[in-house]
């Protein structure tokens, strides 16, 4: 969670632009990068930390 924090307001971007969508992809790629080198987390997907995102804005 500590990761997300710096670019959160990038994935939550509305907008579906190519601009909007290059960032999103970018922040992604970011996310999986400080996971990976993160020695406590499992190697995760763009696509599994995506879905976990999601899920856990359902709950707050």
């Amino acid at each position: 969670m500590e990761c997300l924090g710096q670019v959160v307001n990038i994935i939550e971007i509305k907008g579906t632009d190519s601009t909007a969508i290059q960032a999103k992809k970018k922040a992604w790629d970011q996310i999986v990068d400080l996971f990976a080198k993160n020695p406590n987390c499992q190697k995760r997907s763009i696509r599994q930390l995506h879905d976990k995102w999601k899920k856990l804005k359902q709950v707050f």
